[in-house]
C-alpha cells in the first residue's frame, strides 16, 4: 500500500509541474523503433540490466524478491527466460557488472520498502559462469565476496580502468562512494560530495544512484535532482584533490535513474527518466531529447536501467528495463509487469544529422 500511495503522489506532482518533459514540452515525444523482448508478471520491478558478450541478457529485480534472470536468444525473436538465482533472505538486487570474462558481480540486500535500504544488509556477490559456460551457461557458481557492514543501499558501480579488480560503488543512503578491492576484500568510503547526498525533501533517502567511470571522471546521477554530475578522480579511485562535482546536465524530469553511454563508447548519455516513463538522450553539447515514451502511455512504464547491445549487429540497440509503473503508476492507476524493451537508436542520430544539414542550408 505504501508503494502505491507514493506512486500516486509522484504522479500528481509530475502532472502538475509545468517544467517536466513529455506533453508539457510540446506534445507527444518522438517514438524511435522499439520491440518487446520479454514482460514479467505484474508486481515485478526490474532493477538492472547487463548484456553479455554473446548477446544474452542478465536482469535483476527489486520486487517481489531479489532475483537474477537469464535471457538467451535475445536477437532471435524467440527469447528464453529462466531464473538464474534467488537470494534467500534478501529482497532487492541493484546492479551488475562484468568483473572478468564470464564472471559477474551483483549487489543484493534488504529494503524495508522500495528505495529504503536496510543499513548493513548489502553485499557483493560473484556469479562465475566459467565452470559451466560450455555445458550449462545458465548455472553459475555464486559466492558472496564483500559485505557492506556500514553501508546503506548500494545502487550502482563500475570498475577502475587501470585496476579492474577495484570497484567504485555508489551508496545512495550515505551519499558517497565505496572503494572495494576484490583481491584483498577491503573497502573504504573513498568519495563524498555534497551532490551525492540524499535531499531532505525526497520521498526516500536516495542521493547518488548510478555511476560510470569515464576519462578520469565518475559520472553519477542524483535521481531526485534529475541531474547528471561528474567528479574528477585519481587513477586509484579517490577524488582528485582539487575536485568538486560539476553539473553535466539537469533534465526536466521528476526522477532520473540509471544511464549508459553509447553506442560503441560514444559520448551520448541514455538516461532512464523513471517517474516520467521516458527515455532521454543527452548529447555531448548538453542537449537533451525525449526519444521514447510519454508520461501517460505504457510504452516505457517506469524505465529503470539501460545498456547497449554488444554483438556486431546489435551495438545500436539500447536495452531498457522497467518497473511496470510501480514507482509512478501510469495515469495514477495503471501498472504492469516490468519488461525488457529493445530500442533502435539509429533514427535519433539520423535526425541529428538531418538537423545539422538544415542549419547549414540556412
Amino acid at each position: 500500500m505504501k508503494l502505491f500511495y507514493w506512486s500516486k503522489i509522484l504522479y500528481l506532482v509530475s502532472f502538475l509541474a509545468p517544467t517536466f518533459a513529455g506533453v508539457f514540452a510540446g506534445g507527444l515525444s518522438p517514438q524511435v523503433p522499439h520491440r518487446l523482448i520479454h514482460q514479467f508478471p505484474v508486481m515485478t520491478w526490474l532493477q538492472s540490466v547487463y548484456v553479455r558478450s554473446n548477446g544474452d541478457i542478465l536482469t535483476s529485480t527489486a520486487s517481489p524478491d531479489a532475483s537474477v534472470y537469464y535471457v538467451s536468444g535475445v536477437v532471435t525473436g524467440e527469447p528464453v527466460v529462466s531464473l538464474l538465482h534467488r537470494f534467500e533472505g534478501l529482497n532487492v538486487t541493484t546492479a551488475m557488472v562484468e568483473y572478468e570474462p564470464d564472471v559477474y558481480i551483483v549487489i543484493a540486500g534488504q529494503q524495508s520498502t522500495i528505495g529504503r535500504g536496510i543499513n548493513g544488509t548489502f553485499g557483493m556477490w560473484q556469479l562465475d559462469f566459467r565452470p559451466t559456460v560450455q555445458t550449462n551457461p545458465g548455472s553459475p557458481n555464486i559466492t558472496e565476496l564483500v559485505h557492506f557492514t556500514e553501508g546503506g543501499l548500494c545502487s550502482g558501480f563500475d570498475r577502475l580502468p587501470h585496476a579492474p579488480h577495484i570497484l567504485l560503488v555508489s551508496d545512495t543512503t550515505i551519499g558517497g562512494v565505496w572503494r572495494v578491492d576484490l583481491r584483498s576484500r577491503q573497502l573504504d568510503l573513498a568519495i563524498e560530495d555534497i551532490h551525492m547526498r540524499p535531499l531532505p525533501w525526497a520521498l526516500t533517502q536516495a542521493g547518488i544512484t548510478n555511476l560510470h567511470i569515464r576519462n578520469g571522471y565518475i559520472y553519477f546521477t542524483n535521481s531526485y535532482e534529475a541531474t547528471v554530475y561528474r567528479l574528477a578522480i585519481t587513477e586509484d579511485g579517490y577524488a582528485a584533490h582539487d575536485g568538486d562535482s560539476e553539473v553535466v546536465k539537469k533534465v526536466r524530469s521528476l526522477f532520473v535513474d540509471n544511464f549508459d553511454f553509447g553506442p560503441r563508447g560514444g559520448d551520448t548519455i541514455w538516461a532512464a527518466s523513471h517517474a516520467n516513463n521516458q527515455l532521454l538522450a543527452i548529447t555531448s553539447d548538453g542537449e537533451d531529447t525525449v526519444v521514447l515514451g510519454t508520461p501517460n502511455e505504457m510504452t516505457l512504464a517506469g524505465p529503470v536501467a539501460t545498456m547497449f547491445g554488444r554483438l556486431d549487429n546489435d551495438t545500436d540497440t539500447l536495452y531498457v528495463v522497467t518497473d511496470g509503473g510501480l514507482l509512478t503508476a501510469v495515469n495514477g492507476t495503471t501498472v504492469e509487469g516490468g519488461k525488457i524493451v529493445a530500442v533502435d537508436t539509429r533514427p535519433f542520430f539520423k535526425s541529428l544529422l538531418s538537423d545539422a544539414s538544415e542549419l547549414e542550408d540556412l
